[in-house]
């Protein structure tokens, strides 16, 4: 053997067999023991690694193996905000049963483009890929679910190695991560549905509501309500996957990029509409160019549905689009503050109602761009501040409906008693009219009678004398 051979081979064994054998150990001691528990803390197990080259499924596993992955450091949450990068994730699952067990793993984000999970066995060997993401629906997902799931299956006293493809560019990156057994799973989804069904049907009988006062006061402020409310109901249900499932998701399913920015839009843009026509007060001199701005704005965002190729672009127009929000948002609050001293119990009653909406709704953005991973409130801020915001609003034009239709009958009373008015004065003139004509006739009319008497007794004297 030559020199150049050995040194070859011992650089081969001092780098590279440790590294491998440091690699599988980490490996078997992370690994997430599989029993007969309902779920499992997957976030302590799983690990990440940024693919800024899309380099693939090999320089993945290469990485993997390595250990240049990065540990979670979340119980379940991966939350990079709005990137242009590929991101891989890394677990491992050992069977500890002697029988098949299945479990399901749902990275369940609602901006993941595609997911790919690529399974290998102990030895290294790619066994299965399956997919999942917004691109794909009905048979083309691993499970036809509103979250991106997969349906892990293992066979008694086996081991798997998993690894993850999280294509967001472009898109944010908030993703939790969970791994369940299938009942507990399904048993989940049963109640997350109920409750979702729930909170649409509660929101739907406000935009019913606000179509019937519409439909009968044929005011523009209605129907704005009605989308505004529509607004918070697409953004609460595409956050949890609800939208995709019901409406969109088997033909549409690209239009996920858009929901979030595009709606965070239009509900924000609304809703300043709304509350410049209930309190009939512009803030200032351009608002309304102001509004037309935000809705061709959300025009610019919608259209980035059919350049989704370009990450920096969607990333820069979703940027500027929820900042936009937020200063709606401002501007709802501002203009509210500036009727205080008017209309003081319904300025702090919309105050109240809006800055609900607002907490929950900047919670919510804030998380999106991984500026905080707070959650006040169950199941999220969003969600609580929207039914809370609707709810007052909707009280608020219930009480607005009864004060214009008390205002309204009060008009009608007083038109009814002005026309009374009106009608008394003119038979009150014209009973005036008749008195002064019959005075004038019968005081002219004696006079007139007096006068041809004396000129009849005038000439009957003068016949007389003519006579004699």
């Amino acid at each position: 053997m030559s020199f150049r051979r050995f040194l070859i081979l011992c650089t081969y064994l001092i780098l590279f067999i440790p590294c491998k054998l440091l690699g599988e150990q980490a490996i078997d001691t992370n690994a997430i023991k599989i029993n007969d528990a309902p779920d499992y803390p997957i976030g302590e197990h799983i690990s990440f690694w940024r693919d800024e080259g899309n380099g693939g499924i090999d320089v993945a596993l290469q990485k993997f193996q390595k250990g240049d992955f990065s540990p979670l450091g979340h119980p379940t949450l991966f939350n990079k905000g709005y990137t242009e990068s590929i991101w891989w994730f890394a677990f491992q699952i050992k069977n500890e049963i002697d029988s098949k067990n299945t479990v399901i793993f749902s990275p369940a984000g609602a901006a993941i483009r595609e997911g790919t999970l690529y399974t290998f066995d102990e030895k290294g060997v790619l066994l299965d890929t399956a997919y999942s993401g917004f691109i794909h629906a009905g048979q083309s997902r691993d499970m036809h679910s509103r979250l991106n799931s997969y349906e892990l299956i293992l066979p008694a006293g086996a081991g798997y190695t998993y690894l993850f493809k999280l294509d967001s560019r472009g898109l944010n990156t908030y993703v939790p991560f969970y791994l369940d057994e299938p009942n507990s799973y399904w048993e989940f989804e049963i109640s997350r549905t109920a409750f979702f069904g729930t909170v649409t049907g509660v929101l739907m009988m406000a935009v019913f509501f606000a179509l019937f006062l519409w439909g009968y006061f044929n005011e523009k402020i209605y129907i704005i309500f009605v989308g505004y409310i529509l607004s918070c109901l697409a953004l609460i249900l595409e956050e949890d996957g609800f939208l995709f499932l019901w409406i969109y998701g088997d033909q549409l399913g690209r239009f996920s990029s858009i929901i979030i920015p595009f709606f965070s839009l239009m509900m924000s843009g609304m809703l300043v509409i709304f509350i410049i026509r209930f309190f009939n007060r512009w803030l200032f001199t351009n608002s309304y160019h102001y509004i037309q701005a935000v809705f061709v704005f959300g025009i610019l965002v919608f259209l980035t549905l059919f350049f989704d190729w370009n990450p920096k672009l969607n990333l820069l127009l979703i940027g500027m689009g929820l900042t936009v929000s937020f200063t709606n948002m401002l501007l709802v609050i501002l203009i509210t503050l500036s009727q205080i001293r008017t209309k003081k119990e319904i300025a702090y009653y919309i105050l109240l109602a809006n800055l609900m909406l607002i907490f929950g709704f900047s919670n919510y953005i804030l998380n999106l761009m991984a500026v905080t991973d707070w959650h006040p409130h169950k199941p999220n801020g969003l969600i609580v501040g929207s039914i809370f915001n609707v709810i007052l609003l909707t009280i608020g034009i219930i009480h607005r409906y009864y004060f214009m239709k008390k205002e309204k009958e009060v008009m009608d009373r007083q038109f009814v008693e002005q026309e009374r008015n009106i009608a008394r004065s003119i038979i009150e003139a014209q009973e005036r009219e008749r008195q002064r004509i019959a005075k004038d006739l019968h005081d002219d009319l004696g006079g007139l009678l007096a006068l041809i008497k004396l000129k009849v007794d005038s000439l009957l004297l003068e016949a007389t004398a003519l006579q004699n």
